[in-house]
């Protein structure tokens, strides 16, 4: 069956399994049948399914097919063995913000490594505080404009304004912040433009006007006494 399953039309598919959810498929077997069922049928097969634990590996093979609910009923019987820093990547933008916190803080509690790609990669799913501790565990050293500049839509400002100050090349900064400013609130933005005033063109600093304070963007335009 699983063989016919890419040529056989989805409703002659879907009844034939149908007639089989008394059958006990294994998890395996469920997870092939996976893209070829509608999801109801698919949670009728895997409530049926006789599993305690599950590896990541499959878990990820099943995590397009199913609801977020479904699959964090199943994250839950996840072997942690068998889990590692780029399953959790992969399985992000399918389990809830919850799931995937507590998917990273087990992995961080055996030490697993993570790198700044996987904490970019897991910025869009995870919530803010949840990034925001992990950001913290992370090397500095490592630490790009760049990255800053990817994470920015997900931190807050005083986290976001943190990063910038330990980025060693100013000048980069310097370029990038027209992409930084709608992230780093007016006071921020106000107080680095306030270092680099003399080398900013008037072009540039109209280009930021809108994400500054009436204030802060005339004491930038008036001229120096």
């Amino acid at each position: 069956m699983l063989e016919a399953a890419p040529m056989t039309p989805p409703s002659q598919m879907e009844a034939v399994v149908a007639k089989m959810a008394g059958f006990d498929f294994t998890l395996k077997q469920v997870v092939e049948l996976a893209p070829y069922v509608s999801r109801d049928l698919l949670d009728t097969l895997l409530a049926k399914a006789k599993v305690e634990r599950v590896e990541g590996e499959l878990l990820m093979e099943l995590a397009p097919f199913v609801s977020r609910e479904t699959l964090g009923r199943w994250v839950a019987r996840l072997d942690e063995s068998s889990l590692d820093m780029k399953t959790v990547v992969e399985l992000a933008p399918y389990v809830s913000r919850e799931s995937l916190a507590a998917m990273v803080g087990r992995q961080l509690e055996r030490g697993q490594a993570v790198d700044w790609d996987f904490v970019e990669e897991l910025a869009p799913h995870l919530g803010r505080e949840v990034l925001e501790v992990l950001i913290g565990r992370m090397p500095m050293e490592a630490l790009t404009v760049e990255r800053v500049v990817d994470l920015a839509p997900y931190v807050g400002a005083a986290t976001l304004e943190t990063l910038l100050a330990r980025v060693d090349d100013a000048a980069e900064v310097e370029e990038h912040l027209e992409d930084l400013a709608p992230y780093l609130g007016k006071e921020a933005l106000g107080r680095m433009l306030a270092k680099v005033k003399e080398r900013l063109s008037t072009e540039a600093l109209l280009t930021l006007a809108p994400y500054l304070g009436k204030e802060t963007l005339e004491s930038l335009l008036r001229p120096k006494a």
